[in-house]
């Protein structure tokens, strides 16, 4: 029952609080949750850590007498963004590193890192399941125990012990995120309201400990390596695309540190592109997948005897073809380094290591060949790009049909620019380059 003068208003408040796998060092802004007052919703308002204003509103009953239910349910996503969003191959490692260790992780950390719930910290479980969670080859953590893991655990701080489990949460299995106070006096919420309003939660999977950037900061303030160096080369006049061009791209790493965990993630849609080829090179054998939800191409590496990863700096590591959908009209937009999830190249240490990542477009075949002509009276050049390789013959022709230039040359596939000998006087002339029957022209003109 409610009694008459108590604020009653629906409320919907954040949790505030820190992690309880952070441990007190971050904290979480994108959770809320709801209190109820004896059965209704009240107008309890400053979240993790209490509230503010009176409870009884000139009515003194409420404050005196132990007549008080308290019921506060955190509430949390379970969308495939909150599973995925902060956690990293730095966490994959961390697991890693307490299974192969025979060390067992401590406190929170245990929680976090113990993804299926089953009890214990298992590298081709547990590490893999966080691996295939970044790769979007799984959208949810399987659980031992119920469907899925959820995505968050949330706890109540005054009740949970100091090395707490998945079953000290209050969303354990089988329950709703529901804690109930009975027959409490309003005064003594107001007094110690911290025992009823204090919250912490974990991100499943988020179990690197290291301090570091937050590019995923909106969970849990993810650990993540801000200070790995990231590089487009995107070699010739590349920027606008025909659909049906073949492009080549390739990625390498420059640097000196030995690298035990890897995540490069590529950005380009699959609306654009086409995934037709994807090399590695030798002795890189990593996890890889194209994920339209994320539009991310994701490839991670990460040894399962924590050996280093051979990564053969300077040579390429990852070679892949895309053949284009449509038009682009900028072709560095359209393929770049991922500005939603963060590379990581990571030292033993689960520190960034000393190295940096270049994506380099290699060669942008069109599915026609394509000239043009340019430049000034003593200086003209050909721009071939050619889907095509071989002898041809280029024919320049001046305004009334004369032929000024025949020159043969030997295109190969890709693009390509040739130096013309250059015995024309201003004005307009025809390009016309030729292979049997075919016959390519372009009209330009030549200045001064």
């Amino acid at each position: 029952m409610i009694i008459s003068g108590s604020v009653i208003s629906q409320s919907s408040e954040y949790i505030t609080g820190n992690s309880l796998f952070r441990n007190g060092s971050n904290q979480v802004s994108n959770i809320n949750y709801r209190v109820y007052l004896n059965s209704q919703m009240t107008s309890l308002t400053s979240g993790c850590s209490g509230y503010a204003g009176t409870i009884y509103n000139g009515n003194p009953s409420i404050w005196n007498m132990p007549t008080n239910t308290i019921i506060v349910e955190p509430q949390w996503s379970e969308s495939y963004a909150d599973y995925k969003d902060g956690v990293t191959v730095s966490d994959a490692q961390q697991i890693q590193i307490y299974a192969q260790n025979g060390t067992p992780a401590t406190g929170y950390k245990q929680v976090a890192a113990d993804v299926n719930e089953n009890g214990a910290i298992q590298n081709l479980t547990d590490y893999n399941l966080v691996l295939d969670l970044i790769n979007g080859t799984i959208t949810k953590f399987p659980s031992a125990h119920r469907s899925t893991t959820p995505s968050w655990l949330i706890y109540h701080k005054q009740s949970a012990p100091s090395n707490p489990t998945y079953l000290d949460a209050i969303n354990a299995p089988g329950n709703q995120p529901t804690k109930s106070f009975s027959n409490i006096y309003g005064n003594t919420i107001w007094q110690f309201n911290h025992v009823y309003f204090d919250y912490r939660l974990t991100k499943m999977g988020d179990c690197s400990a290291s301090t570091g950037g937050s590019g995923n900061s909106w969970v849990c303030g993810s650990y993540s390596l801000t200070n790995s160096e990231t590089s487009n080369r995107n070699e010739g006049q590349k920027t606008y695309v025909k659909k049906g061009s073949i492009i080549e791209a390739a990625v390498y790493l420059e640097g000196t540190d030995e690298v035990y965990a890897l995540q490069l993630p590529i950005d380009f849609e699959e609306k654009d592109f086409k995934l037709k080829a994807i090399r590695f090179g030798e002795g890189f054998y990593p996890k890889w997948n194209y994920n339209k939800y994320t539009r991310e191409l994701t490839v991670l590496a990460l040894n399962d005897d924590l050996s280093p990863i051979k990564v053969n700096y300077g040579k390429d590591l990852i070679t892949f073809t895309l053949e284009t959908l449509r038009d682009i009209n900028d072709l560095d937009e359209a393929i770049k380094w991922s500005e939603k999830t963060e590379i990581e190249m990571n030292k033993a240490d689960i520190t960034a290591a000393d190295s940096k990542a270049v994506l380099e477009i290699r060669s942008v075949i069109p599915p026609n060949t394509q000239l043009k002509v340019f430049g000034r009276a003593g200086r003209l050049s050909a721009e071939i790009n050619s889907s095509l390789e071989g002898p041809h013959i280029l024919n320049i022709y001046n305004s009334v049909g004369q032929q000024v230039l025949s020159q043969a040359i030997h295109i190969s596939k890709g693009l390509q620019v040739f130096d013309l000998p250059n015995l024309m006087e201003s004005g307009i002339y025809i390009a016309q380059l030729q292979r049997g029957r075919e016959n390519i022209s372009t009209k330009f003109l030549l200045t001064n």
